[in-house]
């Protein structure tokens, strides 16, 4: 009965020291795990940052490509894709005003001096 009191005390101080040992170790992991946490919020709102400002750079060249390619090969209509050519219609539409030809434009002014020496 002496040799199984002192295998069961040696069990349950094992099962205790190994218990002991597993949580020690689980604390540790979880301090660990937190420090990761902070330096990877750090990291992330650094990455963010660089995210947002070359965001912003892109579309400044990308603005900046469209507005050259409106000036450096002019088109005689008005371009669905073109930044300028929006730009011009939306003022004309907030203006009331149409956008019209050379040509229409042209036979405008002929009706109006034929209506001047006319009248």
């Amino acid at each position: 009965m002496n040799k199984l009191m002192i295998v069961l005390v040696l069990a349950v101080s094992g099962l205790a020291g190994q218990n002991a040992m597993v949580y020690k170790a689980q604390l540790e992991t979880q301090e660990e795990m937190l420090e990761t946490q902070q330096q990877m919020n750090g990291h992330m709102e650094d990455y963010y940052t660089l995210m947002k400002s070359d965001s912003g750079r892109l579309y400044t060249i990308m603005d900046t490509i469209i507005r050259i390619f409106h000036y450096a090969k002019p088109h005689k209509e008005a371009v669905w894709s073109c930044t300028e050519c929006s730009e011009i219609h939306d003022r004309v539409k907030t203006n009331d005003m149409i956008t019209i030809s050379r040509d229409q434009y042209k036979r405008l002014l002929q009706y109006e001096k034929a209506d001047k020496e006319k009248g």
